[in-house]
């Protein structure tokens, strides 16, 4: 059994002369045949350098009776390596036939030798600890070692194995039949075509048989072509050209005429051509019926859209005149109600005098009263709206609205925490968006429960705040909640038109404000926010109970 072992090792621990216990670093050999086991200590003696040592080999027999057993040859060479650890490698033969059957041995190639199983360890020494480290090398998988197992791949390959004798220029011996290679089989005339073997530059490896004056070769032809890789290219090569045909008999019968197709359609979407004049109409299979009935289908899209165009324009001008004349019965329905309402409303001013407490909501009236009979825009009809911006006690007036709101809705409470706070505001455009906010929320939150108006101070701005516990805001209109028309109400009778809170924010832009709102953090109602700049800051108040 030839060795050919690589192992690092920091640290190198030879075993001393004539010490029995055989304490240093060695290998363990474990050889199992079926007619027996047989186990070597393959130890490390100091040789004459520091990189060269020599090997000694101790067999176990039975009870652990360890025996010098002096048919290795062999040494074991160190070499230092950049990462400062050691490679050691050992070179060596041992004759392990001692144990085996003479009578299965004798026969070669040995055909028993199939069975055979060896293991391998290691055991690791260093300078300071006395206790080796075991390693144990596991097999990956089964050691076939019969030559005729190891020389089938070889020989069925075209491989040739010789004898030579160097004094002779003749072969001692042909190819040897150890198993018969595929050159025997493919001799046969029946088969059609057979493997290439080319032997241009052959690999010849030769090995001298020690004092003999023989030589061992074993000659391979390097370039082997199965015939079963040429049958593939064939077949291969013929698909190829069968492929190439279709697919050239496809392009011109098929995929030119659908490309030159798309093309002309392209053209009629863009300019409006004939296809009438498109080509392979004519054709008698598949592509000339194909091009027939896009050219009929097209012509019976343009009548279609003809009279599709028709009659759109019928309708947009029945439409048309339709509007113009409901936006000319409204404009004059307008008038008459303005006139109507303004004859009654003259009086209600003569009696009630300028100091009466109604005499503020009959001019809010009488100033709205023009645009309706003018019949503005809704932007037109909000701006033209005369605004007089006055230093107001935002608490007073707050107060006065949810006394006069809590009249017409229940369950208003006003919670005030500051006190003597003056902005510049128009009274009455902010009551109007107040009544607006405080409307909506009327109508969103929960029965019984209370709507929250609320004044307090942030940052030099005065933000009022009217809370109701309902539904939170739909997702859908949380961005466009405050746009003209936008709404989550029924449309009925006058409510859910969406101008409210439109209304409310751009009066309260005017007035150089800003409102916004938002779902309260428990997501169990809404709360609207208005912010003005304070012009005079009181004391902060207790939140109302």
């Amino acid at each position: 059994m030839f060795f050919n072992v690589e192992y690092n090792d920091p640290t190198i621990v030879p075993i001393k002369y004539g010490d029995p216990r055989i304490v240093g670093d060695s290998l363990e050999l474990t050889v199992r045949a079926p007619t027996g086991t047989g186990k070597w200590i393959i130890a490390l003696l100091r040789g004459g350098t520091s990189d060269r040592y020599e090997l000694s080999a101790f067999r176990i027999l039975d009870k652990g009776i360890k025996e010098r057993d002096r048919r290795l040859d062999g040494w074991a060479v160190v070499r230092s390596m950049n990462d400062g650890s050691q490679l050691v490698r050992i070179y060596a033969r041992l004759d392990v036939r001692d144990f085996l059957d003479k009578s299965s041995d004798e026969v070669w190639p040995a055909s028993g030798w199939d069975r055979l199983q060896i293991t391998l360890a290691r055991n690791d020494y260093t300078n300071t600890s006395r206790l080796p480290r075991h390693i144990s090398y596991s097999e990956v998988a089964r050691n076939p070692l019969s030559i005729a197992v190891l020389a089938a791949p070889v020989f069925e390959t075209y491989a040739k194995f010789q004898l030579k004798v160097l004094a002779k220029a003749q072969d001692l011996s042909t190819t040897i039949d150890v198993l018969p290679g595929p050159s025997e089989k493919v001799s046969s005339n029946s088969d059609w075509i057979k493997d290439l073997v080319i032997w241009g530059a052959p690999i010849v490896r030769s090995q001298y048989v020690p004092d003999t004056d023989l030589v061992a070769q074993a000659v391979h032809p390097q370039f082997v072509v199965e015939k079963g890789a040429l049958v593939v290219a064939a077949l291969l090569g013929l698909l190829s050209i069968c492929g190439v045909v279709g697919i050239g008999f496809a392009w011109w019968m098929l995929l030119r005429p659908v490309f030159r197709l798309t093309r002309e359609a392209r053209i009629f979407a863009a300019q409006g051509t004939d296809l009438e004049r498109a080509p392979f109409r004519t054709y008698r299979f598949e592509i000339g019926v194909l091009a027939q009935t896009i050219n009929d289908l097209i012509e019976r899209l343009r009548t279609h859209i003809a009279k599709e165009n028709a009659e759109r324009q019928f309708r947009l001008a029945t439409e048309a005149a339709r509007f113009e004349n409901e936006r000319k019965n409204w404009l004059e329905n307008l008038a008459i109600l303005g006139h109507e309402i303004r004859s009654p409303l003259q009086s209600l001013i003569n009696k009630h005098g300028p100091d009466s407490d109604s005499r503020p909501f009959i001019d809010r009236i009488l100033v709205a009263l023009p645009n309706l009979q003018l019949g503005l825009t809704p932007d037109q009809a909000v701006d033209s709206r005369d605004m007089t911006l006055e230093e107001t006690d935002m608490d007073a007036l707050l107060q006065e609205i949810a006394e006069n709101v809590g009249t017409i809705i229940e369950n208003v409470e006003f919670d005030m925490q500051a006190t003597n706070v003056i902005c510049r505001v128009d009274p009455d455009l902010l009551a109007v968006a107040l009544d607006n906010i405080i409307q909506n929320a009327n109508r969103l939150r929960y029965p019984n429960t209370s709507i929250i108006i609320g004044l307090r101070t942030e940052h030099l701005h005065a933000t009022i705040t009217v809370t109701n516990y309902g539904p939170c805001i739909e997702p859908s209109v949380k961005e466009s909640l405050f746009k003209y028309g936008v709404t989550t109400a029924r449309p009925e009778k006058g409510y859910g038109k969406g101008i409210g809170l439109w209304q409310a924010q751009r009066n309260i832009h005017r007035m150089q404000g800003s409102i916004n709102a938002a779902d309260l953090v428990d997501e169990s109602g809404v709360c609207f926010s208005i912010h003005f700049p304070i012009i005079q800051h009181g004391t902060e108040a207790k939140p109302a109970i």
